[in-house]
């Protein structure tokens, strides 16, 4: 065990003396690739993919848009119909309230001529003073 101990701190020793060999290898393996810029044709064929995509998002926002419009348009017709309705019912009341209180006033004018042709009978009678 102390030999195997032993050994692998050699190991670890060893490694550790030797970066400069790793970094050496890296940077001859950096130079042998050739330095890569986008040639016209990709950067042309990258550019037409990313306005693709662009426009595919675009055209589905506006479908997304446009179905969130006609909804928002069905939610307020069917409130524009039920205000209407409540518009109609608070008119009939209203017209029927009117018609109540002419009748009210109607009636109450004849009750005031008949009281008064009462009152006048009364004060008319001989033998009677008010």
């Amino acid at each position: 065990m102390m030999q195997e101990v032993s050994i692998m701190v050699a190991y670890d020793a060893h490694v550790v003396d030797r970066p400069g060999e790793e970094d050496a290898l890296a940077r001859l393996v950096a130079r042998s690739r050739p330095l890569r810029t986008p040639r016209p044709v990709e950067a042309t064929m990258r550019l037409e993919q990313e306005n693709d995509d662009l426009a595919h998002e675009l055209v589905t926002s506006k479908i997304a848009l446009r179905n969130d419009l006609d909804q928002l348009k069905e939610v307020f017709r069917r409130e524009l119909e039920k205000a209407e309705l409540e518009i109609k019912k608070t008119a009939a009341i209203i017209t029927e309230y009117k018609q109540i209180c002419s009748q009210l006033s109607t009636r109450l004018e004849k009750q005031q001529a008949a009281t008064k042709e009462e009152l006048d009978a009364v004060r008319v009678r001989p033998g009677l003073r008010l």
